[in-house]
């Protein structure tokens, strides 16, 4: 199969690349998947994530990766195994910056993101030129027995002529997740922010005059859920129930999302490592990525001292992130 960005280059790839919503209204499993990213508070969550993994302001200034002691080539190397197919990117701290916002985005919304490391090579599959990470659809993915598959819809597998299950090497699979502490309640953090973003129904107290409602206590008990469901990641849901907590409070929870970003992005980077291991074992070169110019966790603790003792303002606690 010819790749599109390198006509003159066969692809590895063994997983299919599609939208979700495209074929989840008529197809009886991708129906059930929640889609976090069209309901109000999981949505604010997920951006807040993927923006925040790491921001956009440190691009030109502090921020930076590279492959330490390696040839620039394979730093290009990796970075156009980031890159989306929308376009070559041949700067690696870019290329990150992309990634790892697709990424923890993902994990967000899908409690993991799935990733095949796929190879571009001469047409005998034998000199080994490139490599890139294909995203595979979230929740798409299934065991039998010791064999790994993708599931397609119906009408895709149709129209590409393939069966609904497809084997990968599950070798050349990559499967990022949250923090270990996170993996088994992510999902109860999602469901219990899309039940909350529901609209409150309150017609049906207007014209009952014996029903008393409040609706000041209506939207007072619903921040103070989100405020309990974001909890153990310290989410704030961008200042929304900061009336009904302290500004100590407030600014330890920004402090332990701040922890968690730093985390989930430690997990990410560590897995992303596993995968230019795998892939540089089959290519002939060893690399490992690194990161300078982000905070870290050694900051968050400094800054929670601080806090502690009352040793900085608050604003320079803030801008210390």
């Amino acid at each position: 199969m010819n790749n599109v960005n390198h006509p003159k280059l066969m692809s590895s790839q063994k997983s299919v690349s599609y939208f979700i919503g495209d074929y989840s209204k008529n197809d009886p499993i991708l129906k059930t998947i929640p889609n976090y990213y069209q309901i109000s508070y999981p949505n604010m969550l997920i951006d807040d994530v993927r923006m925040g993994i790491i921001k956009a302001s440190t691009l030109n200034n502090s921020f930076k990766a590279f492959i330490e002691h390696s040839d620039p080539k394979i730093e290009k190397l990796v970075a156009h195994a980031l890159s989306s197919d929308r376009y070559y990117e041949q700067d690696l701290s870019k290329s990150i910056y992309s990634f790892f916002g697709e990424c923890a985005a993902n994990i967000m919304g899908f409690g993991q993101a799935n990733y095949e490391i796929v190879y571009l090579s001469d047409s005998n599959y034998e000199n080994i030129s490139n490599f890139q990470l294909k995203y595979i659809p979230p929740k798409t993915m299934v065991w039998k027995k010791d064999r790994l598959f993708q599931y397609i819809p119906l009408e895709l597998s149709r129209a590409l002529n393939k069966p609904q299950y497809i084997e990968l090497s599950s070798e050349n699979i990559l499967i990022f997740k949250p923090p270990k502490y996170l993996e088994n309640i992510l999902e109860n953090i999602m469901v219990q922010l899309a039940y909350l973003s529901k609209p409150p129904t309150v017609l049906e107290f207007i014209f009952q005059k014996d029903i008393p409602y409040d609706v000041n206590e209506h939207i007072r008990t619903e921040k103070l859920g989100v405020a309990e469901a974001g909890k153990i990641i310290g989410w704030n849901a961008r200042f929304s129930f900061q009336e009904y907590v302290t500004e100590y409070y407030d600014l330890y929870r920004f402090l332990k999302f701040e922890k968690f970003k730093i985390d989930l992005r430690n997990k990410i980077l560590k897995t992303l490592n596993e995968g230019i291991s795998c892939a540089g074992k089959k290519m002939g070169f060893s690399a490992q990525l690194n990161i300078e110019g982000l905070p870290s966790l050694e900051d968050v603790e400094t800054m929670k001292k601080h806090l502690k003792s009352g040793s900085k303002p608050f604003n320079e606690i803030v801008k210390a992130f």
